[in-house]
C-alpha cells in the first residue's frame, strides 16, 4: 500500500517514538523528503537519528494534546505510533484519528490482545510477533502447509 500518491508528495508525517524503528522511518522518510517530525519523551533518544535526518524533532508526550498541536498535527498525513508503550501508542493513535481526522494512523502494538481496542477505527495496527511469526513461515514455506 503505498501512502503517498501523487497528492501526497510532500506528506506531512509525525512519528510518535524514536527507538529503532521510529529513528529508522524517520530517516528513510527524510532521505525520500518528507516532511517528518519524530516526537518522543527522552531528549537522549534523538542520538538514534541519522546524521543525515533533515526533520524535526520534538521532546513531548506523544499522548498530549497540546503538543500534539504544536507539532502540528492539524495538518498531518500520517501519524505513526512507535513508542515502546502500547497503551501510549493506542491513545496518541486514537485521539489523532478522532480528533483531529488524520487520514493514515498506524500503530505498533506489542500485546495482540490489545490490536482488537483499534477494530473499526480505521488505525492500522501491527504487532512485531506476529509480523515475525509471519515471516518465519514465508521463509520457511510453511504458510501454504495443512495443520494436521
Amino acid at each position: 500500500m503505498n501512502l503517498f500518491g501523487k497528492k501526497e508528495k510532500n506528506a506531512y508525517i509525525i512519528i510518535a517514538g524514536c527507538g529503532r524503528l521510529g529513528a529508522g522511518l524517520a530517516a528513510s522518510l527524510s532521505l525520500k523528503k518528507k516532511d517528518v517530525i519524530v516526537i518522543d519523551e527522552k531528549e537522549e533518544a534523538f542520538r538514534k537519528l541519522a546524521a543525515s535526518y533533515g526533520g524535526l524533532t520534538m521532546c513531548a508526550d506523544a499522548a498530549d494534546l497540546g503538543k500534539l498541536t504544536d507539532a502540528g498535527i492539524q495538518r498531518a498525513d500520517v501519524f505513526i505510533a512507535v513508542t515502546d508503550k502500547d497503551n501510549t501508542n493506542i491513545m496518541a493513535a486514537q485521539l489523532v484519528r478522532q480528533l483531529y481526522g488524520v487520514r493514515h494512523v498506524l500503530v505498533r502494538v506489542y500485546d495482540e490482545e490489545k490490536i482488537r481496542l483499534l477494530a473499526g477505527t480505521g488505525i492500522e495496527a501491527f504487532c512485531p510477533a506476529e509480523l515475525s511469526e509471519k515471516e518465519i513461515n514465508r521463509y520457511m514455506n510453511w504458510e501454504d502447509e495443512d495443520e494436521d
